[in-house]
């Protein structure tokens, strides 16, 4: 492991599952078989499974779930907007977990009984949870004060992405520019998340 990151690996399944009449998710599992599985969640809007986002679990100590949200990534159809709620993520979540035969209790924060707001909430889930880090992505340093969950017992982990690389119209490749500025460049029907 270097620094937060673990070596990279490839998944061991990937498969695609319908989850409504007009939805179907893209699914790989990667790790440890027979490890406690762990369910992560890519960024958005428009995001997608990335390749680094396995490597950031103990491979030998976790079976890996990634999975495109609806209308992301390898999911179909692409971009689409319709029947994609979080209420529709929770229940895709739920779905995965039953395909996949993983017996666990799943909660929403409003069913943990913790009054708290903001950054006291999360702290509070995770010291509910038995959590002693929460992952944030750069950039969040404003929302989530390193200070404040240091001095409640919680290590904030930072991870940084890949950024998307496409080919610009003018000159070298900038990395970190917007989706709209791939739009712009590259027109509304190029898009492949």
């Amino acid at each position: 492991m270097t620094d937060f990151f673990f070596s990279p690996i490839e998944p061991f399944n990937t498969f695609q599952l319908n989850v409504s009449k007009l939805h179907t998710i893209h699914i790989e599992e990667s790790g440890n078989k027979n490890g406690k599985p762990v369910i992560f969640l890519h960024g958005g809007p428009g995001g997608g499974a990335e390749s680094i986002y396995r490597q950031y679990f103990d491979p030998n100590k976790w079976r890996i779930i990634i999975f495109d949200q609806r209308g992301c990534g390898k999911s179909t159809p692409s971009s689409e907007l319709t029947d994609n709620t979080t209420w529709d993520l929770v229940s895709d979540i739920e779905k995965i977990r039953k395909y996949l035969n993983i017996s666990c209790d799943t909660y929403r924060s409003s069913q943990l009984g913790i009054e708290s707001r903001g950054n006291q909430k999360l702290v509070d889930i995770c010291n509910l949870l038995g959590a002693d880090s929460f992952i944030v992505k750069p950039g969040t340093e404003h929302y989530h004060p390193q200070n404040f969950f240091r001095g409640e017992g919680i290590r904030l982990v930072n991870f940084q992405s890949e950024p998307l690389e496409y080919p610009q119209q003018y000159g070298e490749f900038i990395s970190n520019l917007s989706a709209l500025y791939y739009i712009m460049n590259m027109g509304p029907n190029k898009i492949v998340w």
